[in-house]
């Protein structure tokens, strides 16, 4: 497998040989969903938490005797079934949500999502991007220049969608989605108007 080289013009400047095992390999949905859902509870902090009858502040003598009071026995005012007691089955913080991976299935899982990214044409391998200093604005020169610039800003939302889409980051998302779809048609690809689903 081959793919070619760009320098920082967006001119290709020769070609690069991939390896099969890396950029070759067929999609597995159960192995990916697996590894992805084992990643997002090893990064799940165990935030929620509850108080048992043992954690709750008080309660520690007898409300009364056991017998001769015609009330029903009872040996602490924090028993869960007592306003103010504690919780039962409730969510500790020590409940452990890590999932072990395998280095076999992680490392697969990488390949299989390099493998379909490269597939769908969002992989570029450049020499050099020769940028001098750190801003958006060269950054976005150089990227223009590259024939297949992955678009993965959609269009602005349609009349109708509600208002929390129209935030002040996505009214920054949308001003940056139409550079980067000026910078497409220049290269030559669809524009934006024409990758909207029909």
């Amino acid at each position: 497998m081959e793919s070619i080289i760009y320098n920082a013009q967006g001119k290709k400047t020769g070609t690069l040989t991939l390896p099969e095992s890396v950029f070759g390999v067929f999609w597995n949905d159960a192995l990916m969903h697996q590894v992805v859902t084992s990643m997002h509870s090893n990064a799940r902090p165990p935030v929620a938490h509850t108080k048992g009858r043992g954690e709750v502040r008080g309660g520690g003598r007898k409300p009364w005797q056991q017998k001769g009071t015609g009330r029903a026995r009872h040996g602490s005012i924090r028993s869960p079934i007592w306003k103010g007691g504690g919780v039962t089955h409730g969510p500790s913080k020590d409940k452990n949500y890590e999932k072990a991976i395998p280095k076999k299935m992680r490392a697969k899982a990488l390949y299989m999502a390099l493998s379909r990214k490269m597939k769908d044409g969002e992989i570029i391998f450049v020499d050099s991007f020769g940028i001098s200093e750190p801003k958006t604005a060269v950054a976005k020169k150089v990227s223009c220049r590259f024939p297949s610039f992955p678009d993965s800003l959609r269009s602005r939302p349609r009349a109708g969608t509600p208002r929390s889409s129209r935030s002040p980051i996505r009214r920054r998302l949308r001003r940056r989605a139409s550079a980067i779809s000026q910078c497409l048609v220049r290269a030559g690809a669809p524009a934006q108007s024409d990758l909207r689903p029909r």
